[in-house]
């Protein structure tokens, strides 16, 4: 039998452990900081077990790992890196569905010297898209082609008939990692250029995306998209950005709020405070209205759509921030997790989308790959199982021993990607391609 640990009972855990539960070699034990979460995701099933678990007591975490054949980490990134160690301290595999930080890249040797698999960004984005996009690479280099350009945009939205609040967006993973997403300057390749966007300036120019059946979408550079040339093995690329979907108004209402400071972790005592004196302090209001002073401080009037976006989401309201917010990130995380909620019985829908420009056959042509999934009324979120079932299918090819690269890796290898994406269709996820020649 496989010992399996999963780390955290979250939005998308469900499917992640459902799947794991459904192979009879293994036994899922999970933990979470609320046991009764961990009990809910393990439905009482028999080979698996729930616990309550805090990862910042050092000593169980690392008890529990050094107990475990794989560790299935679904917590918040900055976890990441405590999980890690207690995987090398406990000779233990780690899968995860976040990015490959330097932190946990640092890991690299010493996983290599014992042996051990920490396969990271196995989820949707980053995850699904890796692996779509290497697809469909290795198939245009294999047919003597390059891939001249590429881009690929992702996002996690409520479907359109669900898209029924002001912000055009609700919760589907956790908020903190939402919101820390947007704090990150954007580095891409165009026409050759490198081309770096401040944060600041992230949500300046957002670009037009259509969808059949979806309509308009707008989309802004994410991240690092430069690291991934080399990555993905295409250095004749000239043009390479990744970026994110939203519904329009997202980015005009990010680009004025963000100036505020809102996003910024910088720790801070909130004790006591009602939301409109939080919001308040942070633009130093005085005495002033902080629904006023605030519009100042972003440059807007105050009877603005933004202010009144702001109005909606709680940001001046006498509610009082929870007494653990220590930053405002975290009571931005606090008013998003009770506005922008699913209702009983509405979707979420998952968008990603490629696209290719290549020279193959001595042709310049466009091939165009895209996912268009949505979450089960009353059932499992698209996104939950967009990184659940790849994260599941990855610790379970590490439990069957078909996975033989060791130390830190991401799923551009076809090891990985090549059963994944096959096991993904059988569950219904699955790309849909397109290649129009260009004239």
């Amino acid at each position: 039998m496989t010992k399996v640990l999963v780390l955290g009972a979250g939005m998308v855990s469900r499917p992640l452990v459902s799947h794991l539960l459904k192979h009879p070699h293994l036994r899922v034990r999970v933990g979470d900081i609320n046991a009764a979460n961990a009990q809910k995701v393990v439905a009482g099933h028999p080979q698996g077990s729930a616990f309550q678990l805090d990862v910042h007591d050092k000593d169980a975490l690392h008890r529990e790992v050094a107990q475990a054949d794989i560790t299935v980490s679904i917590l918040q990134a900055p976890f990441h890196p405590l999980v890690a160690a207690a995987c090398i301290e406990g000779n233990t595999h780690l899968v995860t569905s976040s990015y490959a930080s330097p932190a946990i890249r640092a890991f690299d040797a010493d996983a290599k010297a014992k042996g051990l698999i920490f396969l990271n960004e196995l989820g949707l984005d980053p995850g699904i898209d890796h692996m779509s996009a290497m697809q469909i690479i290795a198939e245009v280099h294999r047919n003597g082609g390059k891939v001249i350009s590429f881009s690929s945009y992702c996002g996690g939205l409520p479907a359109p008939k669900d898209n029924d609040n002001p912000l055009g967006y609700k919760l589907s993973w956790a908020p903190q990692s939402v919101f820390r997403a947007m704090t990150s300057d954007a580095v891409f390749l165009r026409d050759g250029i490198n081309v770096t966007i401040p944060n600041a300036q992230l949500f300046s120019s957002p670009t037009s995306h259509t969808f059949e059946g979806i309509g308009a979408m707008e989309g802004y550079p994410n991240r690092d998209s430069l690291s991934y040339v080399g990555l993905y093995g295409i250095p004749e690329v000239s043009s390479m950005i990744r970026g994110t979907l939203r519904y329009p108004g997202w980015s005009a209402f990010w680009e004025r709020v963000s100036t505020s400071g809102i996003l910024s972790e910088t720790q801070a005592d909130l004790s006591g405070l009602s939301y409109a004196e939080f919001t308040g302090r942070l633009v130093s209001a005085g005495g002033e209205d902080p629904a006023t002073a605030f519009a100042r401080k972003i440059g807007v009037a105050v009877d603005s759509t933004i202010i009144d976006k702001c109005r909606w989401l709680g940001l001046f309201s006498e509610d009082l921030v929870p007494q653990n917010i220590t930053s405002p990130l975290g009571a931005l995380s606090q008013l998003a997790m009770h506005r922008m909620q699913y209702a009983p019985g509405q979707r979420d829908m998952v968008i990603l989308q490629h696209k290719f420009g290549v020279s193959l056959d001595g042709k310049r042509k466009v091939i165009t790959s895209t996912l268009i999934d949505f979450g089960i009324p009353y059932g499992d979120t698209s996104m939950a199982r967009t990184v659940g079932n790849p994260a599941a299918i990855g610790t379970t090819l590490i439990a069957e021993g078909k996975i033989t690269s060791t130390g830190v890796i991401i799923p551009t290898i076809p090891e990985v990607y090549e059963p994944v994406l096959k096991e993904l269709a059988a569950v219904g996820i699955k790309m849909q391609e397109t290649t129009k020649e260009i004239e």
